[in-house]
């Protein structure tokens, strides 16, 4: 619970603002942008629209002094970022080999191709908001 005149600090990535960045033109990105695809269409309910409006959220709920900071990230945090999200495509390959195994098969394919495309030097990129806002006294 917070309280009065405490503060609140939200970090969230927009998943809106997802795009593949490499560290050349050359570094192949089809497995990653298709893996991508596929997790919009199956795992809709992952994807977090409300991000964009988070500031006008806290204002909403009578936060005072809301301050929003987008940001995309430094290269390492980037890198560190596309790793800690990778196992979440594990986990919806092992949700679908219960219903629709064929498709966790393609899954697993996609997976493989991405870590290897990742380690060639592709990696999804987020913008991230961290918002700040304090309760009224």
């Amino acid at each position: 619970m917070l309280k009065p005149n405490g503060y609140i600090q939200w970090c969230e990535a927009d998943q809106s603002s997802h795009r593949i960045q490499t560290t050349s033109p050359s570094v192949p990105t089809q497995n990653l942008a298709e893996l991508w695809r596929q997790t919009s269409i199956i795992a809709s309910g992952l994807m977090a629209p409300w991000v964009k409006t988070l500031p006008e959220s806290l204002e909403a709920e009578d936060l005072l002094d809301v301050v929003a900071d987008w940001k995309t990230g430094d290269p390492h945090t980037l890198t560190a970022m596309h790793w800690c999200n990778m196992p979440l495509y594990e986990m919806l390959e092992r949700q679908l080999r219960q219903g629709n195994p064929e498709k966790a098969d393609e899954f697993v394919r996609l997976i493989q191709g991405s870590v290897e495309e990742a380690k060639s030097g592709a990696m999804y990129v987020f913008d991230r908001v961290l918002v700040v806002g304090r309760k009224a006294a």
